[in-house]
């Protein structure tokens, strides 16, 4: 075993896993908040089909929040691990990961039970997941090394 793969586990090891268990539980739970409430006021503002199945009822919004917040947070702990540089890591893998989360909301645009105003609110609802995890993350369990 190499003296690399033994600093690297020492370092996973002595990861603040209650810190990072803590700031996801309450990054998905904020981000699922702020979400539900996007969704609540774009389908009060604009007319959305009910077959339109990203927002047709909370479900989809809970289960995304939850499932893209631990990919998220799996994300985070990588570059926390890895990073030399953390914030300026996690902050472009962040940004990066949002520009790539516009993709499906976008390839709903050419199926016919889509709804343009429906494919914006989903597009809202990235952009607020990402103001709540890129920074929430770094604050609540990033490192002070820049």
């Amino acid at each position: 075993m190499s003296a690399e793969s033994t600093s690297n586990r020492s370092k996973f090891a002595t990861l603040p896993w209650v810190s990072i268990l803590i700031a996801a539980i309450a990054c998905i739970g904020v981000s699922m908040i702020a979400n539900l409430i996007v969704r609540a006021i774009g389908l009060a503002l604009v007319d959305v089909p009910d077959s339109f199945d990203p927002l047709a009822s909370a479900g989809p919004v809970v289960m995304a929040s939850i499932m893209y917040g631990l990919i998220a947070t799996t994300a985070f702990v990588i570059v926390r691990w890895r990073a030399s540089n953390i914030r300026r890591a996690w902050t472009i893998i962040g940004l990066i990961g949002l520009a790539v989360s516009f993709i499906p909301p976008l390839g709903l645009l050419s199926d016919d039970d889509s709804s343009g105003a429906g494919v914006v609110i989903l597009i809202i609802m990235h952009i607020v997941a990402a103001v709540v995890f890129i920074p929430g993350l770094l604050r609540l369990a990033g490192d002070t090394r820049e």
